[in-house]
């Protein structure tokens, strides 16, 4: 997966360009791009994801994978899968935006 960020503010657009035809975007994108837009996931910050995806699959929302336990990894991620969230991936983070969250990506 190639990534492109443009920063805009407190927020992050970012492009997921698909390096193989196998991937989960990849198929997304032949998928949908018959119906003419692609719109990946979306990615809320909150300080503490653990609690974000207790309240979140307590209200019935379905993770996809595992996070890493409680105190152990600084960056946090959770997602929970499009069909509980009504289409929509969503990627939780506790990556708070700011200078050092934008990447540089020579190779696009």
């Amino acid at each position: 997966m190639h990534l492109v960020e443009f920063p805009l503010g407190g927020t992050v657009i970012e492009v997921s360009i698909p390096t193989s035809e196998d991937s989960g975007t990849a198929k997304m994108v032949a998928r949908k791009a018959p119906l003419g837009s692609i719109y990946h996931h979306t990615c809320p910050y909150t300080p503490d994801v653990h609690s974000f995806m207790d309240q979140a699959t307590g209200a019935g929302l379905q993770q996809i994978g595992a996070i890493p336990p409680r105190g152990g990894d600084t960056l946090v991620v959770g997602w929970l899968h499009p069909r509980s969230c009504l289409g929509m991936l969503i990627e939780v983070w506790n990556r708070p935006p700011g200078d050092d969250h934008y990447h540089v990506h020579p190779e696009l």
